[in-house]
C-alpha cells in the first residue's frame, strides 16, 4: 500500500469516475484515493488527500479548472496532472497541453498505456500519447506560420518566468499574478519588463501570443 501511486480523479460525470476506479480496483501499483466532480471539489480536497497524480478528463478544463491547477502547483511544486482527452479538436488539445498538465493522453490508448503514462508522470517526466503528439506538433507548426511577426526564438526561461508566462497567456493582470504568487505588483511588472527586453517585443499582444505559443513550441524545437 505504501508504495502505491495515489491517484485522484476529476470529472463531472459520475460513471466516468466510477469506471476509472473500477479499472484500478485490482491494480497493485495504483490506488484511487479520491475523486472530484468540479474545480471546487479539487480545490477543497487536494491538500487533504495529497495525491501523487491527478487524472483530469479534458472537458473538465471548461469548469474553471486551469486556475485551480495553477494555484495548486504554486503551493505544491510536486503536484502532477495528467489530462485524458476524448477530443481531437486542436484548440482543446493545445489548451490541455498549456494547462499546467504534465501529460496528455487520448481515450483510445490501452489500459497498459494509461498505467505507463501515470507511472511516467509520477516519476517526474512528461508524457503524450502518439495521437496527442501528432496534434501538438501540427498545432506548433501552424502557430509558427500564422504568427503576425517573426516568432521569437524559444528561449530558456527561469521557473518564475515560466509561471508568469502561464498567467499572461490566461489574461491575468500584474496585480492578479502578484496575488496568485504572493509577490508585489512591482515585482511582476519588473518581470514583464524584462521579458519584453529578453524577447525583443514591443507590444502586450505579442507577449500574450508568445506566452500562448511557448509551451507548445518549446517541446518541438
Amino acid at each position: 500500500m505504501n508504495n502505491c501511486i495515489k491517484l485522484m480523479i476529476v470529472d463531472k460525470y459520475y460513471l466516468f469516475r466510477k469506471g476509472i476506479i473500477k479499472l484500478f480496483k485490482d491494480d497493485k501499483n495504483i490506488i484511487v484515493v479520491g475523486e472530484a466532480e468540479s474545480s471546487e471539489g479539487l480545490k477543497q480536497n487536494y491538500f487533504n488527500i495529497l495525491p501523487d497524480v491527478v487524472l483530469v478528463e479534458v472537458l473538465s478544463l471548461k469548469m474553471n479548472l486551469v486556475p485551480v491547477m495553477k494555484s495548486i502547483k504554486n503551493k505544491d511544486v510536486g503536484a502532477k496532472f495528467l489530462i485524458l482527452s476524448g477530443c481531437t479538436d486542436p484548440n482543446m488539445v493545445c489548451k490541455a497541453i498549456q494547462s499546467q498538465a504534465d501529460g496528455v493522453v487520448d481515450k483510445n490508448i490501452t489500459e497498459d498505456e494509461l498505467v505507463f503514462a501515470i507511472q511516467k508522470i509520477y516519476d517526474g517526466e512528461k508524457y503524450y500519447s502518439n495521437r496527442i503528439s501528432f496534434i501538438k506538433n501540427e498545432s506548433a507548426a501552424k502557430i509558427k506560420t500564422n504568427y503576425s511577426s517573426p516568432i521569437p526564438k524559444v528561449l530558456k526561461h527561469s521557473f518564475r518566468e515560466k509561471q508568469i508566462l502561464d498567467f499572461i497567456k490566461e489574461g491575468y493582470k500584474s496585480s492578479e499574478i502578484a496575488q496568485e504568487l504572493g509577490l508585489s505588483k512591482r515585482t511582476i511588472d519588473n518581470y514583464r519588463f524584462k521579458l519584453f527586453q529578453k524577447l525583443e517585443l514591443t507590444s502586450l499582444s505579442d507577449l500574450i501570443k508568445y506566452a500562448m505559443s511557448y509551451s507548445v513550441v518549446e517541446e518541438v524545437e
